[in-house]
């Protein structure tokens, strides 16, 4: 199956507003994300690095996302940020070089191993298209009928650019990676060097050892 590739700015603008969040929102949690990871140094455990920017960019979303009506909650383990109104819950993982190219030919693949909380929300997707196979699993994430969703993040350290695409996945590969997608929305570029961003210490391209963390974030007031 293929994915309906969003690339035109103008069909970007316009499923993006569909989805109730502007870009600005997933770039800018992104860039939190990469500059939170620069901080980690090598004598810190391997995992910090990826754990780091997993968390920052996840809790960044949650929080500049919530002016729209968005929570950032855990259900089952697995942090998101929902969006209830709309039935959207969105994730955050890094992914490979096909992050963000516009091809329908070649899909992007998360970078590491998901756990069962994305398999379950993979299978939601899977129940909207397919709703004959809803009856074939056993397992089921506690949204019900909801859509989920992914930003992607991808860092070309030989250009200075971090790609994103937020997508919507649809099934994991041998490896437990996400490689089908329903729907990808490409967003623009943006520079790691640019604003201060530091691009030092981006040396853990996997990004975190697992897809699963039950994290809590608190909501900055004020």
């Amino acid at each position: 199956m293929q994915a309906k590739i969003f690339s035109e700015p103008t069909s970007v603008e316009q499923r993006l507003e569909e989805l109730g969040l502007p870009a600005i929102v997933f770039q800018t949690a992104a860039q939190r994300g990469l500059f939170a990871r620069s901080q980690t140094s090598s004598f810190e455990p391997k995992i910090a690095a990826g754990f780091t920017l997993w968390a920052k960019t996840i809790g960044s979303l949650g929080e500049l996302a919530a002016p729209y009506g968005l929570s950032t909650e855990a259900p089952a383990g697995h942090h998101l940020v929902i969006d209830h109104r709309r039935k959207r819950a969105y994730a955050v993982a890094t992914g490979d070089h096909n992050v963000g190219n516009g091809d329908v030919e070649r899909s992007p693949r998360t970078r590491v191993d998901k756990g069962i909380r994305t398999e379950e929300g993979l299978q939601e997707n899977q129940y909207e298209l397919f709703p004959e196979l809803a009856l074939k699993f056993d397992t089921y994430h506690p949204l019900r009928g909801y859509e989920f969703w992914w930003l992607l993040l991808h860092v070309v350290e030989e250009t200075g650019v971090l790609r994103l695409e937020v997508s919507r996945g649809l099934r994991l590969d041998k490896d437990r990676c996400i490689s089908t997608w329903v729907e990808r929305v490409m967003l623009d570029e943006q520079s790691l060097g640019g604003d201060g961003m530091p691009t030092r210490n981006l040396n853990d391209p996997d990004g975190p050892s697992s897809g699963e963390y039950d994290v809590t974030i608190t909501r900055r007031v004020g």
